[in-house]
């Protein structure tokens, strides 16, 4: 192909093993740090973690649709639903582009969490980065469900350290709310209606993402938790679905 392009074919490109492997299309390119990343939209929590290195003519070469990006400014990122949508350009988030002294009182940032491996090399990754809100000098409370950090829930506070202009590390747990964390692992795909319909119904919230089969689930303290475990149980002796509970601080009625 001819090389219509501002930057040079071989430009380094981090991809996710998905696009390395052309299993799925590219749906997310990012300029996160000023580097390119092409990704399949996945869920994939850091493309540094598992990422392959290529040349982004390759990509280019294979997916001719990602070359009206190639203008894309350092620290913005480019969408799309489908293979053959349109993209979406997103400016970095203001917390990202200040200083990490900057980030006013309410903003979110993203807190990164170390992941510790178990013998079988689980979680997939070494570190999670949660969405988190400023509640004053280096206090913030967690503002979304966690897929792999252990004894967490949405609505905790911790105490996180900035490591670099929107990067800030977790140090330490401050109050914990009154929210459970489970985490399902689906087995047969067709059990996903039921399992969303039961945690509506129960009174929980939930969310995707991070690995294809997960789901994520917060627990308000008013919800039907026993209701809902009931149903995990029987989908996992049906081996519908697998689940772990994460972050348990629900008190379930004696019998």
């Amino acid at each position: 192909m001819t090389q219509p392009s501002p930057i040079p074919w071989h430009q380094k490109a981090y991809v996710c093993v998905h696009i390395f492997e052309d299993t799925r299309p590219v749906l997310l390119v990012s300029r996160n740090g000023g580097a390119w990343s092409l990704l399949c939209g996945h869920g994939h929590d850091d493309i540094m973690l598992g990422a392959k290195v290529v040349g982004i003519g390759h990509i280019l070469d294979r997916d001719p649709t990602i070359l009206p990006l190639l203008d894309l400014p350092a620290g913005w990122e480019a969408e799309r639903e489908t293979p053959t949508g349109d993209w979406v350009r997103r400016p970095p988030p203001e917390s990202e582009s200040l200083p990490p002294e900057a980030v006013a009182v309410n903003e979110s940032v993203k807190i990164r969490f170390t992941l510790e491996k178990d013998e079988d090399g689980y979680p997939p990754f070494t570190s999670e980065r949660l969405w988190a809100r400023k509640l004053g000098e280096d206090l913030y409370e967690i503002d979304n469900i966690p897929f792999f950090v252990r004894d967490l829930s949405l609505g905790d506070r911790v105490s996180a350290e900035a490591a670099e202009a929107g990067v800030f590390v977790f140090r330490g747990m401050g109050e914990r709310s009154s929210n459970s964390t489970i985490r399902v692992f689906v087995i047969r795909e067709e059990v996903r209606p039921t399992l969303f319909g039961e945690i509506e119904k129960s009174g929980a919230e939930y969310e995707l993402g991070a690995v294809p089969d997960m789901v994520a689930i917060n627990i308000p303290v008013n919800s039907d938790v026993a209701g809902l475990l009931r149903y995990l149980d029987q989908a996992s002796r049906e081996k519908s679905l697998e689940y772990e509970e994460a972050a348990p601080r629900y008190a379930l009625p004696v019998n």
